[in-house]
């Protein structure tokens, strides 16, 4: 028994992950929240140039950075931000990027970031929660443009 815990001990830190975060990804793996943006209305952005295309040709773009594979938040609040995506989809675009998909580089993740006719508006790049993704949201939806 003491030998089976520390493999998962030491499974935990082989993944830079500590092990109640190791708890709280399984919980999200096995269907507690659903991060998986497919049948929603974010579109999830794996090539710069798409990126950058639909930032510049479109008035109200809001971006969720994350990296799932490793950060129990952005799976929690990526889920939220999906069904306030599915809410609000025809007043903004809702765009997703998976970091380390992407070989992008964020001190921090999860972390939202507006654009207002391709220019960078708000963002929430030092952690996040529920209120402040809404805020941050209806803000950029209640702009007449």
């Amino acid at each position: 028994m003491t030998k089976s815990s520390d493999s998962k001990s030491s499974d935990s830190k082989s993944k830079n992950v500590k092990p109640k975060e190791a708890n709280q990804l399984n919980t999200i793996k096995n269907n507690k929240y659903d991060a998986n943006m497919e049948n929603s209305k974010v579109i999830v952005v794996n090539d710069n140039q798409d990126y950058i295309h639909l930032i510049k040709t479109n008035k109200k773009v809001i971006m969720f950075y994350s990296d799932p594979s490793t950060c129990y938040a952005c799976l929690k609040y990526g889920s939220f931000y999906k069904r306030l995506a599915n809410k609000y989809h025809k007043k903004a675009l809702f765009l997703y990027t998976d970091i380390a998909k992407c070989g992008l580089s964020l001190p921090i993740t999860p972390a939202l970031y507006s654009f207002i006719n391709g220019r960078e508006f708000l963002k929430l790049d030092d952690g996040v929660n529920h209120k402040d993704i809404k805020t941050m949201i209806t803000t950029i939806l209640k702009l007449k443009l």
